[in-house]
């Protein structure tokens, strides 16, 4: 029974991927210039001063907690969560909404003006006042579809190819080598913000009742820039399962809620059983970064080879299919590793995933390598 759970669980977290992707894509218009974060989205440079601003960032927040302002990053992340919620609603009703005049025009407008002011108030209030695991979720997908759509919107297929492959790098850095985000991960896991996905594997979990004890791991775990891993349920008896300590305890988060996410190492070899766990946690950023490229294979391909597919409101092409089909596939090893009781940098495989899957997509379309990527 504890496998077929875990197993169901990890098909959440995919249905949270798709999610954000297909958000993402729902926002993808003829106006989509609008979301772009640079003025030239072709230059491969803007994968390096991303990077740089990344490298920054991280930065800035590990001195904030050194110096105790824990606060501070916590309603900073509040409060953009808000923005973010308001943006990507407003944009999502002023896209698929129809148009109309009259009476049913002034309702329709008033549709487009209200609800994301009442989505924006809901998620403050929600993670404020009762951060519950789902309504992180729900927050982490509007959030996750957001930064989706911009960064895909902002970085051509080359760019955001490099872009991918720096964070694998990074990630991977982060979390085998220097080691450096740790105290970054359990600070920002102690918020309960939505910088994180988070899956339960039973149903008596509750986020807001797991012991802020039981989410330090500092002696024994580590973080980089992307993670998943899974979480012990503070109402699980040490005697059915291991004892929650610093030595087997794998918790993984994204300390920054726009780029990446955080991945915990474990510096046992111990593994833990799949029945141990109460849920997956994974860190937004890993699903953000990889979908970035899905996002840029449609807004600067559009249609090539046999065409768009349409999926309700949304459109891919192969080019975009094959990203997303390789992020999947990258996430299902993942997942199939993490639940082994391992946890492991995100990025390496799920970028890797969508790279891969970026030019089989563009060879179907009857693209050369240089055709997908230079456009």
């Amino acid at each position: 029974m504890d496998r077929y759970r875990n197993i169901a669980a990890a098909g959440g977290v995919a249905v949270l991927f798709l999610l954000i992707q297909f958000g993402a894509l729902a926002m993808l218009t003829p106006g989509a210039d609008a979301m772009q974060a640079v003025e030239d989205p072709t230059d491969p440079t803007n994968s390096f001063i991303f990077i740089a601003i990344l490298l920054l960032a991280t930065g800035g927040m590990l001195l904030v907690f050194k110096y105790g302002k824990d606060k501070l990053i916590h309603w900073l992340i509040i409060g953009i969560s808000g923005l973010l919620v308001w943006t990507v609603l407003d944009i999502l009703l002023r896209t698929h909404l129809p148009s109309g005049t009259g009476t049913a025009g002034a309702v329709l407008t008033a549709v487009t003006l209200i609800i994301p002011i009442i989505g924006a108030v809901g998620a403050v209030a929600g993670l404020v006042y009762y951060p519950e695991w789902y309504v992180i979720d729900a927050v982490g997908v509007i959030l996750g579809a957001g930064a989706v759509a911009i960064f895909g919107s902002s970085f051509g297929p080359l760019p955001a190819v490099i872009f991918l492959i720096l964070l694998a790098v990074y990630d991977a850095i982060s979390v085998y080598g220097t080691k450096h985000m740790l105290t970054l991960a359990d600070n920002v896991m102690k918020m309960r913000v939505p910088v994180m996905l988070v899956v339960p594997t039973r149903r008596s979990f509750s986020l807001r009742d797991l012991e802020l004890d039981e989410m330090d791991h500092d002696d024994h775990s580590d973080s980089s820039e992307d993670s998943s891993a899974l979480s012990d349920d503070a109402e699980t008896p040490a005697e059915e399962s291991n004892p929650v300590s610093d030595a087997d305890e794998e918790t993984t988060l994204d300390p920054d809620c726009d780029d990446t996410t955080k991945d915990a190492l474990p510096e046992t070899d111990k593994q833990t059983e799949p029945a141990d766990r109460n849920a997956i946690f994974i860190g937004l950023g890993d699903a953000v970064m990889p979908s970035i490229l899905i996002v840029s294979s449609l807004a600067f391909h559009g249609a090539v080879g046999p065409g768009v597919y349409s999926i309700g409101a949304v459109a891919l092409n192969l080019p975009a299919i094959g990203t997303l089909l390789g992020t999947l596939v990258g996430l299902a090893i993942l997942l199939a590793m993490v639940l082994r009781g391992r946890a492991h940098a995100g990025l390496p495989l799920l970028n890797g995933g969508a790279i891969i899957g970026f030019f089989l997509g563009a060879y179907a379309a009857g693209l050369t390598p240089a055709d997908a990527l230079l456009v």
